[in-house]
Parts: structure tokens; C-alpha cells; sequence
């Protein structure tokens, strides 16, 4: 749009009411409408009239979310997911039974290593030691009663943890994510 300047044959008065008009009329479209982010609930400055997030990231942190709770990934949704806890609830049973058989002189050595193993980045082996389902189990749970059914007393993820607050004074989940 192009506005043509008052000629000369204007007055004065005219040519003042012109460039006040033009420096209100320049500095309202400069005015940007605000809008408040559906994420982090910011205000910002729209550019366009459908925008819905201040930026990039938070437009993909908010499909995450509702991503996820529309897909949830957990063993009752997802096969993958209940594969890896079979495999990891097998391998628990699996170095519970190697503790059992292992001589009694050799199994504090044996959780070091364990323990050790985990805080080095053992992904399997970490993921067992931090995970509070296999950590707090009471009498009447699933994975109390698997155990029971194999003649094992406890799994070695409560030995193991029982072995750490002795000797550490901490719990197995810290001792295994302590990046000392």
C-alpha cells in the first residue's frame, strides 16, 4: 500500500493531522497480538494467527506428552515392552539362582562384581538393581510368589541391596547410580 505525501497546496494543519495519523497507523502495525504457549503457559508474540507454542521445543515436548498418554509403553500396552520385562525378571531369577549355587566364602564377591558391573554402565544389569518393582516386593506379590515357586528365598536384587546398605549405608538404586 502506498500513500502518497500531501502536496504543497495543503495546509499546515492537514500536513500535521497526516503524519500524526501515519505515526499512529506505523507504530499499531508494528503491534504484534500475544498469545499465552499451551506448554510452558509463556506469552509471546504471534506471527502467524494459528500459532499455539512459543518455539520449536515446546511444540515437540507437547506432542510428546500427549503422545504418550495416548500410547502408553508399558507391559500391558506394548508387546516390546513386556518382552524386556520377562527377559530382565528372567535374568534376576537367573543370577539369584547362580548366587544360591555359588560357595558361600565366594558370594560377597560375587555381588561386588555385580554391583560393580551395574554402576559401570551395564544396561541390563542397572536397569534390574534401580527398578522398585523388583526392590520393594511384599509377601503377596507376583515376583514374591515366582520366587517361592523356584524354592528362592529372595532375589538378588534384595540380597544385593541388603549388602549395600551394610556396607555403603545406601540403598541399591543409589549405590548403582552414583557416578563415583
Amino acid at each position: 500500500m502506498t500513500i502518497d505525501l500531501p502536496t504543497a497546496c495543503c495546509t499546515a494543519a492537514i500536513f500535521r493531522r497526516f503524519t500524526i495519523w501515519m505515526s499512529v497507523h506505523l507504530q499499531c502495525s508494528q503491534i504484534r497480538p500475544r498469545a499465552r504457549c499451551q506448554q510452558c503457559r509463556k506469552r509471546f508474540d504471534l506471527k502467524r494467527r494459528n500459532k499455539k507454542f512459543c518455539s520449536e521445543k515446546c511444540r515437540k515436548q507437547h506432542w510428546q506428552v500427549s503422545d504418550r498418554a495416548s500410547h502408553r509403553k508399558n507391559s500391558s500396552d506394548s508387546k516390546s515392552k513386556r518382552r524386556d520385562n520377562y527377559e530382565l525378571f528372567d535374568s534376576i531369577l537367573f543370577l539369584t539362582e547362580r548366587y544360591r549355587f555359588t560357595p558361600t566364602v565366594e558370594r560377597e564377591a560375587f555381588i561386588e562384581d555385580l554391583i560393580r558391573s551395574a554402576r559401570q554402565g551395564a544396561p541390563r544389569l542397572r536397569a534390574a538393581f534401580t527398578n522398585p518393582f523388583f526392590l520393594q516386593t511384599e509377601p503377596g506379590d507376583l515376583f514374591r510368589k515366582v520366587l517361592r515357586r523356584n524354592h528362592l528365598d529372595e532375589s538378588i536384587v534384595n540380597i544385593a541391596d541388603r549388602y549395600c546398605r551394610k556396607k555403603h549405608g545406601s540403598s541399591l538404586r543409589q549405590v548403582c547410580l552414583r557416578k563415583t
